[in-house]
């Protein structure tokens, strides 16, 4: 099946791809700049929450990998201990 070209100017030349895929990249291109102009707008919009939820979550997440890290700091630093103690006693 052979597709039709699509006339690139008004003078009737054609692009060098086919109809489908001429059309392709300029819906995804129209439909994604409206997408990215829908989030930057609500992100300006909502700039304070946006600073809040990130300090939150930053907070959230700093306090769960610290906490992580000292349990398992503490663990070695016991079974290190425990293991000199049980060598000068034995």
């Amino acid at each position: 099946m052979k597709s039709r070209r699509l006339p690139l100017f008004a003078s009737g030349e054609s692009d060098i791809f086919s109809g489908p895929v001429c059309i392709i990249p300029i819906v995804c291109t129209v439909v994604s700049s409206t997408a990215v102009s829908a989030v930057v707008s609500d992100m300006v919009s909502s700039a304070t929450t946006n600073a809040i939820l990130s300090t939150v979550v930053s907070a959230i997440i700093n306090a769960v990998v610290s906490a992580i890290i000292n349990a398992v700091a503490i663990a070695i630093i016991n079974a290190v201990v425990s293991a000199i103690i049980n060598a000068v006693v034995n």
